[in-house]
């Protein structure tokens, strides 16, 4: 497959709540608000940079992707390198229930649309919205070029759109807390029994920090990679 040519810069990436009601919420705003507000198309948006492994590789060639370039998901494509067999996700990667090392990629890909570069980024967040998911691979004239994720389109959307709405309104009530002292393992078993991505830290009744699954993939599944097999790799691609 031709990815096509050109660089983009990387932008630095806003962070959003990981409660589903704010993505709801705020997904479902988008549509009802979208006429008064200039919503952007995806090519306004796109980070024009993906990683590609084969089906037949071990997920743990996914791992350096989510550490090193900070992408959202990795793109899965069949031995031709012509069919898009799916994505991954750090979520993905972190599953307890299977053995990264081992397992096919194909085995556990999540089936994902893909979004044009001429649709608008309600168009995405309808989709992610709809999936379950919190990016998607974009496509200009029928090729993969990038990715868009629920940050990127927070960022699109800006103060205009978002200063109607105040923090109350979209946070998460209650959140699920650890402790300084909960194991990994622990907490791990604690985002996926609840569909969740991260875990305020409290400790003597006060906020001391926040784990998230990116944290464990850079300090915990990628230096356990580097110390058995090296560095893991797959094909970056720049469009």
């Amino acid at each position: 497959m031709d990815y096509g040519a050109g660089l983009r810069s990387r932008r630095s990436r806003v962070q959003v709540p990981a409660g589903p009601f704010f993505k709801d919420y705020i997904f479902g705003r988008c549509f009802i608000y979208g006429m008064d507000v200039n919503i952007p198309l995806v090519r306004e948006v796109v980070r024009r940079e993906i990683y590609i492994i084969g089906g037949e590789e071990p997920v743990s060639r996914a791992v350096g992707a989510f550490r090193k370039l900070d992408l959202p998901l990795v793109i899965v494509m069949d031995n031709s390198r012509e069919k898009m067999l799916g994505i991954l996700t750090e979520r993905i990667v972190l599953r307890s229930t299977f053995n990264i090392d081992t397992t096919k990629a194909k085995s556990v890909v999540l089936k994902s649309p893909i979004i044009r570069v001429d649709k608008p980024v309600s168009e995405a967040a309808r989709l992610m919205l709809e999936n379950n998911l919190k990016a998607l691979p974009v496509e200009e004239d029928g090729k993969l070029v990038g990715t868009i994720s629920i940050e990127d389109i927070v960022q699109a959307l800006g103060d205009r759109f978002f200063s109607r709405f105040k923090v109350r309104d979209v946070m998460s009530r209650d959140p699920i807390t650890i402790t300084p002292e909960t194991t990994i393992g622990q907490a791990l078993v604690i985002m996926r029994e609840n569909g969740i991505s991260r875990l305020p830290v409290i400790q003597e009744g006060k906020l001391s920090g926040i784990l998230t699954i990116h944290d464990i993939i850079v300090k915990v599944i990628q230096p356990r990679e580097r110390a058995t097999r090296g560095e893991v790799v797959g094909e970056k691609v720049r469009t």
